[in-house]
């Protein structure tokens, strides 16, 4: 036995430091020689006398070692250096051990060989493994068959489509397939297959062209799908979910097929089949409801939904109460609600009639069970459909509140959830006054009841809050109870519940309680700011309260942002700042919420926040420096603006603190996207709170920004990269929202700003063009411009300001519907014909 068989025996141990050190000791040979660590493995999996066991490891970590799952620089080419002697052994090894009579090592072998064949197939290497195992997929001998069916379908699993040739593709495929067809007896055979055939499927595409072979494919799944197997059964449904997501512009000509099999499954499986069955129909829902909201030529509904919404609308209804347990877990009933969800979604009016008629009939029924039903599809319903088909769910609130009061748990948390869900996305049917003098009492009770029930009832409140700002249903009396409720839910003893974080919910309530309620409101919330400072210094030190001192940074940053401007006081500010330092030092990093609550305090102090910078300063170059969290960098980007703003004047003095990290984020290739755009929006405010005082960095600040103006002119199509497409258009708006701030901030620097004008007007002219699809703030800081530019530099300017493009422009928005943009064009219009 080699050194090497001793060592992963002992990985094997019952005893934890044995294994430990074989660990260390297995590294060490890989480090030592990847080659030989390698080549040794497949020996040891190949060898008969060795354990079962010992030998299963040894083609587990043979399959790891050559994937590099553990991603160690050391094993990245090594494959590459791998001698041509060393490559065939190890291959032969694995590859003959395929046939081993010990099911557990032929799997693990499987593995190997199909790492192997990864590696090399992608170096346009061991092309014959592919014949060979095709070969050995259609032998007789169900050891052989087995375990060349297995390692075809892991080839597939996670290989680029383009390294396999379309002969290659056919023979796996057709390999595949005869294992799959009804003459094949053995069940485990036939199950392998249909996972097979699942690895393999996105290289079917050609497959999937033609129409023989499409049907050929399909009648094989369906014929899997009424299979006896339960096991079958459920590979095939799998496999279809996988056909209708990878292929949902073929499924027009099975359609019938699919609503054969999957409505008899639904209605007459076991739940595993009929769940499966029911996500076919989801998938295909979720699909037409993207292509839907995000139409192109290229990628169109097809239909499906709207085809089948008649028989699927009796299907979901009929089934749509089968409860089969109480507990969270996904069953007929939510499945139905998933389904009808997409439906509604993407067929509107057609499902309300029948789902009226449902309601109506069993909204009142003595079977909890139908009750239920009916509070699923009401909540199922709320999106899609028009206001006007969906106004008489209205007539359901008062029966909703009363079931909300059941003594069922399931009714109640049903109850919540369509409440939750009726606030989201159809609040109106809830703010008249009596519904909601009905609705609130009832939520506000039942933020007692059980965590999950109060942690909907805390979506309910946090999406009518939101929903109803312009209405002012939040006034100081409604205000305190909800406060007060929602205060003592978040301290419940068992607000923490892991599946259900209540305390995370009921803060995040009373955060957008805070931030949207009426201007009454706010005396009340500048009397709690201290009790909340306190709640975070007693917790500040306990890491294992990281989501309560996230949520209090959230609250007191709303609290801070709605309390009149100085209203915080020196002692409260510091105070909060002890402590979010003890959270910041106990938890070993600084924390986004803590950050933005920073901000807030900031803009409430103004100037006196001078005293507290030494104590944040550090925590911002910290942030910076270790660029580790896109969202963490942002917000302390963010802060410096926020700060530059709240200090006024007083930035002058911290002008190179302020204006060099915001300059590297902009140098930097590593800096996040999204942080980019937020640092040209900070250095806006430190210009316009610096002005002069930039003067020595403008040179590198307007090549900064030249460049950045350069890279977002790029034209990308949204549906193709909405990624770099959102972010481009961000840059736009950073950039000439710096313009403005420049032209605006700079007057001691006339002359450098009438140099940038023809270039900072060339771009106003470009980004403004229908082709970038602008949204109004580029038009509004556009007009901004040439009004300043006019006002205070016109007749030095008349040669780029007195034309056909800027006179077309402001002609064009001097009839605008918008009258921000529509005063801005008369102005920039009149001071055009004075210079």
């Amino acid at each position: 036995m080699s050194s090497l068989a001793g060592i992963l025996e002992q990985a094997l141990s019952i005893e934890e430091q044995a294994r430990q050190n074989s660990q260390q000791l297995l590294q060490q040979e890989k480090q030592k020689s990847p080659e030989t660590f390698c080549l040794e493995l497949s020996r040891i999996l190949a060898s008969e006398p060795i354990s079962e066991a010992t030998r299963q490891l040894a083609g587990i970590l043979l399959k790891n070692t050559l994937l590099n799952l553990n991603n160690e620089d050391f094993l990245k080419t090594f494959w590459d250096q791998v001698t041509i002697e060393s490559k065939n052994e190890i291959r032969l090894n694995a590859l003959g051990t395929l046939a081993c009579d010990k099911r557990s090592v032929r799997l693990s072998a499987a593995q190997a060989v199909s790492s192997i064949a990864k590696q090399d197939l992608s170096r346009n290497n061991w092309r014959e493994i592919i014949e060979i195992l095709v070969t050995n997929a259609r032998n007789e001998n169900l050891a052989f068959k087995e375990a060349s069916l297995i390692t075809l379908g892991y080839i597939c699993d996670g290989l680029d489509s383009s390294i396999l040739n379309t002969l290659e593709v056919n023979s796996i495929i057709s390999s595949i397939a005869m294992s799959m067809t009804p003459t094949e007896s053995n069940i485990n055979i036939k199950t392998i297959a249909f996972k097979a055939f699942r690895n393999s499927l996105r290289f079917a595409k050609k497959n999937f062209e033609v129409q023989q072979e499409r049907e050929y494919i399909i009648q094989l799944i369906s014929s899997g799908c009424t299979n006896p197997d339960e096991q079958i059964r459920i590979e095939s449904f799998k496999l279809l979910l996988d056909v209708v997501n990878h292929y949902y512009d073929y499924v027009m000509s099975f359609l019938a097929e699919l609503g054969r099999i999957t409505f008899q499954a639904i209605r007459q499986d076991e739940i595993k089949v009929a769940l499966l069955a029911l996500e076919v129909w989801n998938s295909l829902g979720d699909i037409e409801a993207e292509r839907k909201e995000s139409p192109s030529p290229e990628f169109p509904p097809r239909g499906y939904l709207n085809a089948a919404v008649n028989d699927l609308i009796v299907l979901l209804l009929e089934n749509m109460h089968r409860v089969h347990s109480e507990e969270d877990e996904w069953d007929i009933n939510k499945g139905c609600a998933s389904v009808l969800t997409v439906l509604a979604q993407v067929t509107e009016d057609k499902v309300m009639d029948p789902c009226l008629e449902y309601i109506e009939k069993n909204i009142g029924s003595g079977a909890w069970e139908m009750r239920q039903a009916a509070l699923m599809v009401i909540g199922s319903v709320l999106e899609g459909p028009s206001a006007m088909k969906i106004s008489p769910i209205g007539k359901s609130i008062p029966v909703i509140v009363q079931l909300l009061r059941e003594e069922n748990v399931f009714l109640k948390q049903s109850a919540a959830w369509t409440l939750s869900k009726m606030a989201k996305s159809q609040y109106k049917l809830m703010t008249s006054p009596i519904t909601f003098n009905q609705v609130l009492p009832a939520l506000l009770e039942a933020l007692n009841q059980s965590p999950k029930i109060a942690c909907h009832v805390c979506w309910a409140l946090i999406n009518l809050i939101e929903k109803s700002t312009e209405i002012k249903l939040f006034k100081i009396g409604v205000f305190e109870h909800v406060f007060s409720g929602l205060i003592k839910s978040a301290m419940r003893n068992d607000s923490t519940h892991q599946e259900n974080n209540l305390q995370l919910a009921a803060f995040m309530a009373l955060s957008t309680l805070i931030q949207k309620c009426s201007e009454d409101c706010v005396l009340y919330i500048e009397q709690n700011i201290t009790n909340f400072i306190i709640l975070l210094k007693q917790h500040s030190s306990s890491p294992s309260h990281d989501l309560l001192q996230n949520s209090l940074f959230d609250v007191l940053s709303a609290s801070f942002s709605r309390a009149r401007p100085g209203y915080i006081s020196e002692d409260q500010a510091k105070t909060f700042i002890e402590a979010l330092t003890e959270v910041f030092n106990t938890r070993n990093g600084v924390v986004e919420e803590g950050i933005m609550a920073i901000g807030s305090l900031a803009g409430n102090l103004n100037e006196r926040f001078v005293n507290f910078l030494p104590a944040v300063g550090p925590f911002i170059s910290f942030t910076l420096q270790k660029q580790d969290s896109e969202a963490l960098c942002n917000a302390v980007t963010m802060l410096i603006g926020d700060i530059a703003r709240a200090l006024g004047d007083l930035t002058k003095t911290f002008v190179a603190d302020f204006m060099q990290p915001l300059m590297a984020n902009l140098r930097s290739d590593k800096t996040y996207a999204k942080v980019k755009v937020q640092s040209i929006s900070s250095l806006c405010d430190v210009v316009a709170a610096c002005k002069e005082s930039t003067g020595p960095f403008l040179n590198d600040l307007i090549s900064l920004i030249r460049d950045a103006a350069t890279a977002s002119l790029s034209i990308v199509k949204e549906e193709e990269n909405p990624d770099l497409y959102e972010y481009l258009r961000d840059l736009r708006e950073a950039i000439i929202e710096f313009y403005e701030n420049f032209v605006q901030g700079l007057a001691s620097y006339a002359e450098v700003v009438i140099q940038l004008a023809p270039e900072i007007m060339n771009y106003c002219m470009q980004v403004s063009q229908d082709k970038f699809r602008p949204r109004s703030i580029i038009h509004r800081c556009t007009l901004g411009i040439i009004c300043d530019l006019c006002r205070f530099y016109g007749s030095r300017l008349r040669e780029i300001l007195k034309v056909p493009a800027v006179q077309t422009y402001l002609q064009r928005y001097r009839t605008s519907g918008n009258f921000v943009l529509r005063d801005l064009a008369v102005r920039g219009n009149s001071f055009l014909n004075s210079i």
